[in-house]
């Protein structure tokens, strides 16, 4: 005897496997800010870069090892990190968002840098210090 709400159509089925869209959008979101924050953008692209080709085998990995996971850590968005690395679309849209938020960073960066110099040599400050080396040699 079965019970009443087990799916029986290969539909249903689908329905309980699908994970919602929005969900995986923002697991990327989240992940790719938390690794910006603890400035991980290099090891984590070339991670993910060369471990695309197996992300359905780690991701089958992950199904093997959730209950044990499961029942030593609470990890809340486990299901649908899992079924984000089964596609590999997901993955390459993952390392293109981490992609574009490395080089946000480093423009941010550089922006900072020539705005700090600017202000602490001024427009001509090469000069200044070419002609007080030339008073201090000569």
């Amino acid at each position: 005897m079965r019970c009443p709400e087990e799916p029986t159509t290969e539909a249903e089925w689908r329905a309980i496997e699908e994970v919602d869209p929005d969900a995986v959008e923002d697991l990327k979101r989240r992940i790719v800010a938390r690794v910006g924050r603890w400035e991980m953008d290099v090891p984590a692209l070339v991670f993910l870069e060369a471990t695309k080709p197996l992300s359905f085998i780690g991701s089958q990995a992950l199904v093997v090892a959730e209950p044990l996971v499961s029942a030593v850590l609470h990890v809340p968005d486990y299901y649908t990190f899992r079924k984000m690395l089964e596609n590999r679309a997901n993955v390459e849209d993952l390392i293109e968002r981490l992609e574009e938020a490395h080089d946000q960073r480093l423009t941010e960066l550089a922006e900072e840098r020539a705005e700090r110099r600017s202000h602490r040599r001024g427009p001509v400050g090469w000069l200044r210090r070419l002609r007080r080396k030339g008073k201090a040699s000569g």
